[in-house]
């Protein structure tokens, strides 16, 4: 139980953490004993609030419980100066196991530090008079669950009544250990509904468990958009709602969240609508005077470009070994960012980190839009006699969009710097023939 505070305490793969907020146990396990009474003679103490213990009982200390995949173990950081099991006291910002012999086994115990896990992996709480963690034991194919006012562990389903059989796992609905799992890795439970939701992720399915019963049962939801079930790969993380109404998935393998609509039975994409950001121009802006043209019927443009240092700058090179980087960056009349949805890069990156460069741009589809604008951006390495520094700049220009230019226009874009003086800097330019 001896742990170290803080960040100096190191954690083996931490898959998942909770809250759990609860009175120091020493009040909330032994009962209340009256007051001796006062010697003869004494004078009498006043008595003391009722108010004040009920609300000193009532204060909460704030314990985050970690899962530690890593070495087979639960463990606790005290946020508050905390009373734990067998009156121990940790004091803040302690961090230590409290739950596991860091063996890999499935083994009960009523003493928290002789029991053991197997990778566990998903926590969820149940809260109320007897609080308990529900774990997702990983390696064991099991529910496990901690009593938080006693420390003890036990199996909720799934796994072997070996506890060093960790292969006993399966696709099966029934009851407690004769229920099977394999690898979950995420476990939500709802107060409301009393009902525990587990990823069930390499049989690529969402099982609950009412935890009365223990009973297990596979959801079979249908998709909202095609009506067909619903297939889930690898799920891994669930978060349901307070009302016990909708279930939150992390569909790992098929990239998305889902919603399960558990009174429907029920599943859609959960789609996330982000606004965009509001565009700026970028700082240190060298405005390019003369216009780039590309042909509207999907033609190509060429661009050569590569920077050079001011003949000022006499003490100044390039970094040998350091990457120069640059970005092509175009946007439309709406100042959206259309480099690869309006263009195909043809035989070349839209960035890269060698100069001088080169890029050629093809439009994808002939357009009506009359104009883009191009960004193209610099973060130079440098050195002088003393230090190394990198220098960033960005040159802009109009792509005319028009039907009367070649298919194919070429041009160079060569640009001075002086990043002492950068009022000088400016760049030069030179039509290519094609």
């Amino acid at each position: 139980m001896r742990g170290k505070c803080m960040g100096l305490q190191a954690l083996s793969s931490p898959w998942d953490v909770l809250l759990y907020k609860t009175p120091d146990m020493d009040m909330s396990v032994r009962p209340s004993l009256p007051p001796p009474p006062p010697p003869p003679g004494a004078p009498v103490q006043p008595h003391k609030d009722k108010d004040e213990d009920k609300e000193k009982f009532d204060e909460k200390r704030r314990v985050l419980i970690v899962a530690c995949a890593g070495s087979h173990q639960i463990w606790g950081l005290f946020l508050d100066t905390t009373i734990w099991w067998k009156y121990k006291t940790f004091t803040e910002g302690t961090c230590v196991c409290i739950a596991g012999s860091g063996a890999e086994a499935a083994r009960n115990s009523a003493y928290p530090n002789t029991a053991a896990f197997a990778q566990p992996s998903g926590l969820t709480l149940k809260t109320g008079s007897n609080p308990e963690v529900f774990i997702a034991d990983s390696e064991s194919s099991s529910i496990r669950r901690l009593a938080l006012s006693t420390g003890q562990v036990s199996t909720l389903c799934g796994g072997d009544r070996n506890p060093l059989n960790l292969f006993a796992f399966g696709d099966v609905d029934d009851i407690g250990q004769e229920a099977k799992l394999q690898h979950p890795l995420g476990v939500a439970y709802c107060d409301s509904t009393k009902i525990l939701y587990i990823a069930d992720s390499y049989n690529h399915k969402i099982k609950k468990v009412d935890i009365g019963l223990q009973k297990v049962t596979t959801l079979s939801p249908t998709m909202m958009e095609t009506t067909e079930p619903a297939k889930f790969s690898e799920p891994s993380g669930l978060s349901v709602s307070a009302d016990g109404k909708y279930l939150y998935i992390a569909d790992t393998n098929n990239h998305s969240i889902k919603l399960l609509n558990l009174a429907k039975n029920v599943c859609q994409e959960f789609k996330l609508r982000l606004p965009e950001d509001k565009f700026t121009e970028p700082e240190n802006l060298i405005l390019y005077k003369n216009d780039l043209f590309v042909n509207r019927k999907c033609g190509n443009l060429i661009i050569y470009f590569n920077v050079n240092l001011d003949a000022d700058t006499k003490n100044v090179s390039f970094t040998p070994g350091a990457p120069q980087n640059w970005l092509v960056c175009v946007r439309d009349d709406n100042n959206k960012d259309v480099t690869l949805d309006d263009f195909e890069f043809i035989g070349c990156p839209h960035k890269g980190t060698k100069l001088p460069g080169r890029v050629e741009m093809k439009l994808k589809h002939r357009t009506d839009k009359t104009h883009y604008r191009l960004y193209l951006s610099f973060q130079t390495a440098l050195c002088d006699s003393s230090v190394c520094f990198s220098h960033s700049f960005t040159i802009r220009s109009t792509i005319l969009v028009r039907d009367s230019v070649k298919m194919v226009e070429s041009y160079k874009i060569t640009c001075k710097v002086n990043p002492v003086n950068r009022t000088s800097e400016k760049p030069e330019s030179k039509k290519s023939t094609s």
